[in-house]
């Protein structure tokens, strides 16, 4: 079991937490996905609020976006003129610049916080596993070795049967302290097959393997006084029978791959970029072709950008990668369909109340229009009536004559 203080040793909160969860589940594959599916749910109403940011901000494009041509039109070349206009309007419909970047801002940092997380939980977990099977080797072996030269054999003999009764023993205690995920042997290394199910001296101590630096568990060997000639003593046989074996397939980093173009195929708004000034001086339909190009890169460079990290980190992280964007995915499925029926309600609503407010504007102009009608009606009435009798007023004066 691993303690409270050990567990603070990873330096990083999510590292902790996910030792901890570990204390409670005692399996890692189990309790990463309990993690992922923990921090999930605490981060969906964060979630939510940058789908309805989102979903706001493009809502206002769709009615600003003629608004911008039209300015873009009337601005000319005058760029300065033209951001003073376009943030009045961005002001005007309530669109935020911030709002339209913030949640890949928010996903890049928590992404690099939950990396940071794991790398310190695989540190620590083969830090301390190397720490107990050095201990466990070390005991055997004195004991050995003590007990083969009372039996009177000599150094070479009792030093030789001591090391292959320890190297024994180190190998039995690591089958029953190595953790596995289904096809892949060792989940603290990368699901694939140029990965051995057991890091040599380089990947354990950070001083070689790895892609650019990547994978490497980066254990503080200076610190703990480890030189490879321990490592390689305790760790020989087992880096020799368990290494020769791959670690994985490349399933788990392949099936991350697809389920990222997966999302960003569902929501393609979230690759794209937020109107800006225009490029003055450049070709129109040349600068929304590039822009459309640049749309469609962001599609397909976050899930290749997931899928690096998924072969040459641990199977931990890829699984955690795997977990959330499974659960990213039905969420916005579910957000994004609640949405839709919203939003063809709103419209009805909307087209309803245009043809209502249409209706009563018709009727009031009839009615208006009937009693200018009526006015002109009883105007006219009003004049002859005046006519008539000013007529019978001429014949009675003719008539006393």
């Amino acid at each position: 079991m691993v303690n409270i203080i050990s567990a603070i040793e990873t330096g990083n909160i999510f590292g902790w937490l996910i030792l901890q969860l570990y204390n409670l589940i005692q399996n890692y594959a189990l309790t990463v996905i309990v993690f992922t599916l923990l921090f999930k749910i605490v981060m969906s109403p964060l979630d939510f609020w940058q789908k309805s940011l989102m979903r706001k901000n493009n809502k206002a494009m769709k009615i600003m976006k003629p608004k911008l041509e039209q300015i873009k039109k009337e601005s000319g070349d005058n760029q300065q003129l033209y951001l003073q206009k376009q943030q009045a309007l961005y002001k005007q419909h309530g669109y935020s610049m911030l709002g339209a970047c913030l949640p890949t801002i928010v996903t890049l940092v928590l992404f690099i916080i939950i990396l940071g997380g794991f790398t310190a939980m695989v540190k620590y977990q083969n830090q301390t596993t190397f720490e107990y099977l050095k201990g466990a080797y070390e005991e055997e072996y004195g004991s050995a070795y003590a007990d083969y030269k009372t039996a009177g054999d000599s150094d070479t003999q009792a030093d030789e049967k001591a090391t292959a009764d320890a190297q024994a023993l180190v190998q039995k205690e690591y089958q029953s302290k190595k953790d596995s995920f289904l096809w892949v042997k060792n989940i603290f290394m990368p699901d694939t097959p140029w990965s051995a199910a057991v890091p040599d001296w380089g990947i354990f101590s950070g001083t070689g393997g790895g892609f650019l630096g990547m994978g490497r568990i980066n254990v503080d060997v200076d610190k703990l006084g480890w030189e490879q000639y321990d490592y390689d003593k305790v760790m020989g046989s087992i880096v020799e029978e368990e290494g020769a074996k791959v670690n994985g397939f490349l399933i788990l980093p392949l099936i991350c791959l697809l389920l990222n173009v997966l999302m960003m195929k569902l929501n393609p708004q979230s690759a794209q970029q937020p109107a800006m000034a225009p490029s003055f001086g450049q070709n129109s339909e040349a600068s929304a072709k590039s822009a459309q190009m640049s749309s469609k890169m962001m599609i397909y460079m976050m899930p290749a950008m997931m899928f690096v990290f998924a072969m040459f980190y641990s199977s931990a992280f890829t699984l955690y990668l795997t977990i959330s964007t499974t659960f990213s995915i039905v969420f916005n499925y579910v957000y994004n369909t609640i949405a839709k029926k919203k939003d063809k309600v709103e419209e009805e609503v909307a087209a309803n109340t245009t043809y209502v407010r249409k209706s009563e504007l018709e009727a009031i102009k009839k009615h208006k229009e009937k009693e200018e009608r009526e006015k002109l009606e009883k105007e006219k009435d009003e004049k002859a009536k005046k006519i008539l009798e000013k007529t019978q007023s001429k014949f009675k004066d003719i008539d006393k004559l």
